[in-house]
């Protein structure tokens, strides 16, 4: 979302490399529905196009997996600076002096768009790609463009623009978001445009020489001001944007659904009901408006809408491709805001005016009937409050009191987990005797490679699954329940890497392990070495800024795997993911296991990336038996717990590390069990909290020595832990502490970071009005509508977007609220940013401003106006009260020391996973062009909310042009 090169997945040989820009979109498709479905999602907007016939068209420019800035031509002015067009040629290594080029040199042609489908195919020619590829590798072929088009309005309105095959783009000079995933439904942004001639600036990236994208304009068909409230909807069954529980044996899965509105408008809505129409009252549910929701113009938002179940058993009344449905008809209303809070189109601050008017929008929808034992969809709230889905396929025979175990499974980059939407995915894995199938999402079908909100989305799933038991029937809760603490894990590509991230960071309920023809870590998989950044930093910064991700690396945390049976799964031709990938994997395992036949290699040969019975063959079968049926591994007499963050890690053999001594440098806990029974001899690498549990047949010892203190009697048990809270002790003095009071003002798993940890709670955008100038107001309020679209779009995020001026704000500072921020400009457009660093029962922020706009960044200051900020910082709250003192929560704060340096501060935030962001960053104009050769400042702060000397990268600024 912040680079033009939209990651894509690696591939070898080159031939297939060329192809993945193409397999990217298109991975899976035997496993993405049946033919009836997919033609009812094509498009519905097939109206006049008012999209650019021509594009002017620059490139190739070198470009790296997700770097972000690096963009050549900001060097030179940028792409809205440079001349348009002509002779004008720009630097490019990647340009050989070879057929009619000229070496090293990139310059404009022209494009244009087919007249049936407004496609756009971009064919830089000949320039020796596989040459390059064979020379240095295929990562080497990635490339990045812009191209530039203009259209005419005849009559001014609302449209909606989409730009498919594309991250993001610039209409009129204002960022949007793309639909890099050609969805063609929720990529769609809703604009208003003046009579006359727009231009749309549209970054892309490219594999080898082609590219191709469709951008589209389209009038609505219904006036915008009149009737601003409408729903994103897309055709076919099952899944986004429509997530509703499947109904199980006539009731319901799940209590809550969730439909996706969209305000086409230019005021704020306040959505104030939601229920079923009239016509529905025979089928037996209730619906209603969950929790009170606000859309901002031009904001897509999923609302959730709580459903009641009010007859016994639910009957679905159309029978239609073999599926039994029920057609459910949902009204909306909604009231329009007054614009006191908000900001105009053109940045000036509206007056406060009462406005009373009342609008609604309405959707038809089917619910799907299942029977107990087919697979069926489920819906609960994920950990920031969204509404996500999961599969699943319960146990054919009863489950023991404890509950069953579950096989946990995850898909690969491309495809639905939803059994309607794509029931190949969920009938991969046969029915299991004696275990639940979980098949979480990832938040969405390419999601976050199973890392950050999407690591948290299988857990959620999971205990939910584990709490609820939705779908099981009433008289089946005693004997279908499902043990959280035995689980199986299988995954396949992408999944096989969140198999491998399960595996090594929550290994102790695991009773076994089988990722399929999956990747290590993503620096591994992509192997990208040309990133223009890492060349122009110091080799210091390079490493704190790959620290900011590191924690996903499963080879530095493949200690935590020992002891657990795992099986790898390969095909011997995968040039997706080459097999290479999970042999490693399996020989690091088996060298700190100290056995070479630790882990079994399974690799089929003459087969690729993905074949018939890939995760579920006889072989698996009979490995996902004797593990289920079976107790938790023995743990090794001795073993490793490895961590490099707190936030990601649970624990190995009932130890848990909560806190280090120095953060993100990575932390071990070394165990000698002895006889298992009796002494652990304990040994500590950088860890200043310990805590400790027990599983089933897992039980802790009687007594135990850490670091050569000795311990006796039962270990502490959560809140209270050992602690070495004496920094400058070298052993450490280990001792008792007593609850979690340290919390409110030290670093703990809530707020460990690094940035993007802030997109894992409840999250609030609250951005500026307070700026002199309306272009400036209007940029803070734009780039936080970006935010939360783009945030909707990659993981279904529900973000409430609210002004500073707001009275629902202070509500953030109330001790009893649980929401995460991101502030949107700095202390001089922003009068909430100063109010939440004062909030009390915290520590100062680590990062602090004075009046005249110095930023003090450890012993630096920074008055430069073209710098931008982008920092963490704890949320407090506003009570006197110490007791009264709120949860941990995080704040992300985006400034600058002017209009210019928050729009690039504004570029930079974790959106998708594999960004190397630490816990802040300071950046000049540079970055643009240099990428990481033009950070300032970046690091991590200490235990106390400090920044790290020990983990920080800190220069003079010296402004060059």
């Amino acid at each position: 979302t912040n680079s033009p090169a939209f990651p894509a997945p690696m591939s070898r040989p080159f031939l297939a490399l060329l192809l993945l820009a193409v397999k990217a979109q298109t991975a899976w498709g035997s496993l993405r529905g049946n033919p009836v479905r997919q033609a009812e999602e094509s498009e519905s907007l097939e109206k006049q196009v008012l999209g650019p016939k021509k594009w002017d068209v620059i490139g190739p420019f070198p470009a790296s997996s997700r770097e972000q800035g690096a963009d050549v031509l900001e060097a030179f002015g940028g792409i809205l600076g440079i001349p348009r067009g002509g002779s004008r040629t720009y630097p490019s290594e990647l340009i050989p002096n070879w057929s009619g080029h000229e070496a090293g040199r990139a310059g404009w042609m022209e494009v244009e768009a087919k007249e049936d489908d407004d496609a756009v195919g971009v064919d830089f020619g000949d320039l020796r790609w596989s040459f390059l590829a064979d020379a240095l590798g295929p990562s080497v072929v990635q490339s990045r463009g812009w191209a530039i088009g203009d259209f005419e309005v005849a009559e001014g309105g609302a449209f909606s623009a989409i730009c498919s095959g594309i991250s993001w783009f610039l209409l009129n000079g204002v960022r949007l978001q793309g639909d890099p995933y050609r969805t063609s439904w929720r990529g769609a942004q809703s604009v208003w445009l003046a009579a006359g001639k727009h231009t749309l600036h549209v970054p892309f990236s490219a594999w080898g020489s082609h590219k191709s994208f469709r951008c589209k304009v389209l009038r609505y068909d219904e006036d915008a001001e009149a009737a601003p409230l409408q729903v994103v909807s897309r055709g076919g069954l099952g899944g986004r944007p429509f997530l509703f529980p499947d109904v199980v044996e006539g009731v319901l899965a799940s209590e809550l659904g969730s439909v996706v509105l969209e305000n086409r408008g230019q005021s704020s809505l306040l959505l104030v009901s939601a229920e079923l129409q009239s016509g529905n009252a025979g089928f037996g549910l209730q619906a209603s408006l969950d929790s009170a929701a606000r859309l901002a113009p031009g904001q897509q938002l999923p609302v959730r809408i709580r459903l009641e179940q009010v007859v016994e058993q639910l009957q679905c009344g159309r029978h239609q491709w073999g599926l039994q449905l029920q057609r459910i008809s949902l009204v909306f209303q909604a009231q329009v805001l007054s614009t006191s809070s908000n900001v105009s189109t053109n940045g000036t601050k509206n007056a406060s005016t009462p406005v009373h008017r009342n609008v609604s929008a309405d959707v038809e929808l089917d619910l799907t009937c299942k029977n107990f034992s087919d697979p069926y969809a489920f819906t609960f709230l994920d950990a920031d409050a969204s509404l996500q889905y999961a599969a699943v396929r319960s146990p054919e025979l009863e489950c023991p009191e404890s509950g069953c175990p579950v096989l946990f499974a995850t898909h690969g980059a491309g495809v639905e987990s939803h059994p309607i939407r794509n029931g190949a995915w969920a009938g991969s894995y046969q029915r299991q005797q004696r275990a639940w199938v979980l098949m979480p999402t990832n938040r969405d079908a390419y999601g976050y490679d199973w890392q950050g909100p999407g690591f948290r989305n299988g857990f959620q799933a999971l205990s939910h699954l584990s709490t609820a038991l939705p779908g099981v029937p009433a008289l089946l809760q005693s004997s279908r329940g499902a043990d959280v603490d035995r689980l199986v894990l299988s995954g396949h590509s992408m999944g096989g890497h969140g198999c491998l991230e399960y595996l090594t960071h929550h290994g102790d309920p695991v009773l076994a392990a089988a990722p399929a023809a999956g990747w290590i870590d993503f620096e591994l998989y992509a192997f990208d070495r040309f990133r223009t950044g890492d060349g122009l930093v110091d080799p210091m910064l390079r490493g704190i800024m790959y620290s900011g991700i590191a924690e996903w690396d499963t080879d530095l945390y493949v200690g935590n795997a020992v002891g657990i049976p795992t099986v790898v799964q390969v095909g011997g031709n995968d040039t997706s993911v080459p097999p290479w990938h999970l042999r490693r994997f399996a020989r690091l395992l088996d060298q700190e296991t100290g056995d070479p036949d630790a882990v079994e290699v399974h690799e089929v040969p003459g087969v690729g990336h993905w074949w018939n019975k890939v995760v579920d063959d006889a072989t698996l079968q009979t490995f996902y038996d004797k593990a289920l049926s079976g107790p938790l591994p023995a743990l090794p007499q001795r073993f490793t717990v490895t961590t490099l963050n707190p936030a990601s890690t649970s624990g190995r053999g009932g130890v848990r590390i909560d806190q280090l001594q120095v953060p993100y440098r990575v932390a071990r806990v070394h165990v000698d069990r002895g006889d298992g029974e009796g002494l652990w001899e304990i040994r500590t690498e950088n860890v200043r909290r310990l805590s400790f549990y027990e599983l089933p047949s897992r039980p802790l010892p009687a007594n135990a020595s850490i670091d050569g203190i000795r311990f006796e009697g039962p270990l502490p048990a959560w809140p209270d832990h050992l602690c070495a809270t004496a920094d400058e002790m070298e052993p450490p003095a280990w001792h008792v502490c007593r609850g979690d009071t340290w919390r409110a003002t030290e670093r703990s798993a809530p707020t460990y970071g690094p940035m993007r940890q802030v997109f894992e709670s409840e999250l609030v955008i609250v951005y500026g009005t307070q700026a002199t100038d309306p272009a400036y107001n209007k940029l803070l309020r734009d780039r936080a509508l970006f935010v939360a679209n783009a945030a909707y779009y990659r993981g279904r995020f529900a973000i409430q977007l609210l002004a500073d001026t707001d009275p629902e704000v202070d509500a953030l500072l109330l001790t009893n609220d649980l929401r995460n921020a991101i502030i949107f400009g700095g202390a001089d457009v922003n009068s909430f940013v100063g109010r939440a660093a004062a909030a009390r029962h915290y520590p100062r922020w680590p990062i602090s401003w004075s009046k005249d706009l110095v930023y003090s960044v450890g012993p630096h200051r920074y008055a430069s106006p073209e710098l931008g900020y982008l920092f963490l910082a704890p949320l407090g709250s506003s009570n006197e009260d110490p007791s009264l003192a709120s949860s941990p929560r995080l704040a992300l704060v985006v400034a600058g020391g002017s209009m210019e340096g928050f729009e690039l501060a504004s570029t930079l935030l974790p959106l998708s996973s594999g960004l190397t962001l630490p816990d802040y960053v300071v950046v000049e104009q540079s970055f643009r062009w240099k990428g990481a050769g033009g950070i300032v400042a970046a690091g991590f702060y200490d235990n106390h909310w400090r920044v790290s000397a020990a983990s920080s990268y800190l220069r003079p600024f010296l402004a060059t042009r």
